[in-house]
Parts: structure tokens; sequence; C-alpha cells
């Protein structure tokens, strides 16, 4: 999943570099860094990676990952075993009693759902609702006392060109609470519902 990360706290700092650059040229032409010397006696500001740390020191409790399990043992399987397939996704806990966000390819066609932990607890979840045009679906386990969770924000308010941090557990479980950051690319892209 995707945690669109609107602070900008060194937007100031960066104008300011650019203007001084901008305003040289031949022999008074300086590297950027060295622009203004001034900012050498401030305090250092909030950089964007001291941003990103932190953002991620409180989201990555609150990511789990998703293990499916779908198909009966020995269904369609003329040489025995078992033929369950095994699915593996995120997703992210947004209340504390446990209610969990994840997305709807995940968990369709479930017959069962483990869902684990950052501390490595794991917990049985079953689907409270699925929606397969927006690709969401909620999912409930039951904890024994309140869990990190996050807080839905607007969506009208995410703008192209922010940045966005990128949390999940991708490919395999080897991965879990992975973080990449990236921008968004573009807003409103969400296909039409088709008629029914």
């Amino acid at each position: 999943f995707m945690l669109v990360f609107t602070d900008e706290p060194s937007a100031p700092t960066t104008t300011r570099i650019v203007k001084q650059v901008k305003g040289t040229s031949g022999a008074d032409a300086r590297p950027a860094a060295a622009a203004d010397s001034g900012l050498r006696s401030s305090p250092r500001p909030a950089t964007l990676s001291d941003q990103f740390r932190s953002v991620a020191e409180r989201v990555t409790p609150a990511v789990v990952s998703i293990r499916v399990r779908s198909g009966a043992e020995g269904e369609n399987n003329p040489l025995g075993g078992s033929p369950r397939r095994q699915n593996l996704g995120s997703g992210v806990i947004v209340s504390p009693d446990g209610h969990v966000v994840t997305n709807n390819h995940v968990v369709e066609d479930a017959d069962q759902l483990s869902v684990r932990m950052y501390d490595g607890t794991t917990y049985n979840a079953e689907i409270v609702g699925t929606d397969a045009f927006s690709d969401l679906a909620v999912i409930k386990i039951e904890p024994s006392e309140d869990l990190p969770a996050i807080s839905f924000s607007d969506s009208e308010q995410v703008k192209t060109g922010q940045w966005v941090l990128a949390f999940g557990s991708p490919l395999s479980q080897e991965l879990n609470n992975s973080v990449t950051a990236g921008i968004v690319s573009a807003v409103g892209r969400l296909q039409q519902q088709p008629q029914r």
C-alpha cells in the first residue's frame, strides 16, 4: 500500500539554494552546497531523509503480511497430495481492534487467512467485506490488546508530484516490512465502474 507524504520541510532551503546558484555565472559560480554559507551556522533543518525515517518508524508497526490459502486438500489432483494455492500480500491495520485493509485480489477465493504482525505474532483472519472495482478488502483479526493503527486522510487532497511512501511485503515473506519512496505520478485514473 502507499502512504502519501505531504510534509516538505526542506522546500524553503531548496528554493534559497536554487536562487543563489541562478544568480551566479562565470568565475562567481559556486557549487549549490556552498551557495549560502549562512546555512552552515544555522541549525540543520529536518531533511527529507529524516522525515522518511520518522514516518517509517510510526507506520511500520501497523503494516502486516497476509498469507492466503485456497483450494481443498487433494482437489483435482490425481496424484494425491495438496493442490492448495498460497498467496502472500500486505495490509495495514486501520483500527486498534483489528480491522485490516488490503487488496481484494489478495484475499479473493481465500479459504484460510493468516495475518503476521510486525513483531511476528500471527492471527487467523476473516473477510469482512470486499470491493472488486476498487480492489480493496477489509479483513478482521481478534487481538488480545489494542494494536497500532493508522488513519485515513482525504484522498481529494493528493496532488501529482507529491512524495509517497510504499510499505509492504513484496514477493516473499523474507521481504516483510519493506519501505520505498516515489512520487504520485497521476491522480484520477480510476476506470469507470462497469454498467450493471
